[in-house]
């Protein structure tokens, strides 16, 4: 299996846009998908309030065929890095949903 590695910079403004337009794109370059892992590295601007964190997390668990392999809350840098693997599909609904909640929960400061 080729593994295809994505360096997602944060785009000023425009990091949850630039994300989901990534993993289109990966989809529409890949044909088959029945075997197909891909990673998703999201960072979020919390890092303290384990509140908001699980809740973001909780969205991305909530999607059959992700796994969420790793949340690293960080207090001093006030960003959380979350690390799931899976489905394409299913990891760029988690992806949406994650950002979606985390828009929700975090105003843009």
């Amino acid at each position: 299996m080729e593994v295809i590695p994505l360096p997602l910079k944060k785009q000023e403004g425009k990091s949850r846009f630039f994300l989901l337009f990534t993993y289109y794109f990966i989809l529409i370059k890949m044909k088959d998908f029945s075997n197909a892992i891909i990673e998703c590295v999201p960072n979020f601007s919390e890092g303290r309030d384990m509140n908001i964190i699980n809740q973001i997390t909780a969205e991305i668990e909530a999607v059959e065929g992700v796994s969420l392999l790793d949340v690293d809350p960080g207090k001093a840098t006030n960003r959380t890095v979350v690390t799931m693997v899976g489905n394409p599909y299913a990891v760029i609904e988690a992806a949406y949903r994650a950002i979606k909640k985390a828009g929700e929960l975090q105003p843009y400061r």
